[in-house]
């Protein structure tokens, strides 16, 4: 495709300054917050389906996915000497907002998300949502936004 018509393609993916908030965050976390849990990406969480029936998302017979996929799912690595392996427990979940959580159906979808993370982990997970353009600013005042909305998980 020619430089000149490469925003006509499809879009998929999320936008570099997003993928560059996230791995500001994720730096901020591993010098500054807690070290037994490690921050990851990519993670699908995937809804049960009886929280699929209870949000009546099954209407949509074209769908086949019903879950989220979390910016950075920070979890806590345990050994259970029981069973001799390493559990992994989500402890909290990062969501950086930038231009696009404007539309009504994107802010939908995130509340059904909360929905489900305080349904299913019955208040252990937190949810701590960013602001994309707060991550992206000078380093002096990334950290300075991170340390006030990350207090509760500083070493």
């Amino acid at each position: 495709m020619r430089v000149q018509r490469q925003s006509e393609g499809l879009n998929k993916g999320e936008p570099p300054d997003h993928a560059e908030a996230v791995k500001r965050v994720i730096r901020f976390w591993n010098k500054f917050c807690l070290s037994l849990w490690r921050p990851i990406e990519h993670l699908e969480i995937l809804y049960t389906e009886e929280f699929i029936r209870r949000q009546m998302m099954d209407k949509d017979k074209q769908k086949d996915y019903y879950g989220h996929t979390p910016d950075i799912a920070c979890i806590c690595e345990l050994y259970n000497f029981t069973t001799g392996r390493y559990v992994h427990n989500i402890r909290a979940i990062i969501e950086v907002d930038g231009e696009s959580h404007s539309s009504i159906q994107k802010q939908k979808n995130d509340g059904v998300f909360e929905d489900f993370i305080r349904e299913k982990y019955e208040g252990v997970v937190k949810v701590i949502r960013l602001q994309k353009v707060e991550c992206l600013g000078e380093t002096k005042d990334v950290e300075t936004y991170l340390k006030d909305e990350l207090k509760g998980f500083l070493k």
